[in-house]
């Protein structure tokens, strides 16, 4: 039981490392229409609490990042 649980978050890590390793390679990762995608990134943000959301100057794009 105690493996499994190490197991788990073991591989929870590494997909997180995983993602975060793709965006610093992208240097950022910019998505546009920000209006129809925005509401996707909110429900992960509050059930993952992982990315951070950023609108860039002009409202029509937003910066999505890993969190450290």
């Amino acid at each position: 039981m105690i493996l499994k649980v190490i197991l788990f978050f073991y591989f929870k890590i590494m997909s997180i490392r995983q993602i975060n390793n793709h965006i610093q390679n992208s240097l950022s990762v910019i998505i546009e229409n920000e209006f129809d995608i925005r509401h996707i990134f909110n429900a992960l943000q509050k059930n993952l609490n992982l990315l951070n959301l950023e609108s860039l100057k002009n409202d029509n794009f937003v910066r999505i990042s890993i969190k450290k």
